[in-house]
């Protein structure tokens, strides 16, 4: 009893991961987009496509509206629901923020329309109609899933997991 593979955790699904959703990144966009056109009184349209390998996967509208106190992107696009069905049209309005950095310049971020958090990627996860931040997809990343995989067939075969500095004590105090 309690044996290798003795466990229920097969049974339960693992999170999406950031890997798994469309990504949209708010430094990659600053590098397309023209400098003057995050602070000048503008309206700028840009067209965003994910593609794996040569098969297009998804794309959207993306406008930069800089009118106004509070810069803001806008996302147009249509989401099919998970498993099929009418695809629906999402309009998210996404405000923006920035820092000071040094010698004047500026680093923007992107405002979660969920939680609010101040995010430099944007995903919309499988599933979900929305770009949200990794939190509120709660979305983990692929490494971090894979990264005690083998810890239990070590365990079987009498090989210690635990951190060296557990094992090999050192005597800092003398």
């Amino acid at each position: 009893m309690g044996g290798y593979g003795s466990t229920r955790w097969g049974w339960y699904s693992k999170k999406y991961t950031v890997e798994d959703s469309l990504k949209l990144d708010i430094h990659r966009l600053y590098e397309l987009l023209p400098r003057d056109s995050w602070t000048n009184s503008s309206w700028l349209f840009f067209p965003i496509t994910w593609s794996r390998g040569d098969r297009k996967v998804a794309s959207i509208g993306l406008w930069l509206d800089a009118y106004g106190d509070v810069p803001r992107v806008i996302l147009d696009y249509q989401a099919t629901p998970y498993g099929g069905g009418q695809p629906q049209s999402i309009h998210t309005v996404v405000e923006l923020s920035s820092t000071p950095c040094r010698y004047g310049s500026v680093r923007w971020w992107f405002r979660c329309p969920g939680c609010g958090k101040r995010v430099g990627c944007l995903y919309k996860a499988p599933g979900s109609y929305y770009f949200r931040c990794r939190h509120c997809h709660d979305l983990t990343y692929t490494s971090a899933q894979e990264a005690h995989e083998f810890e239990a067939s070590m365990r079987a075969h009498g090989i210690d997991t635990k951190p060296l500095a557990e094992i090999y004590p050192t005597d800092e105090g003398g």
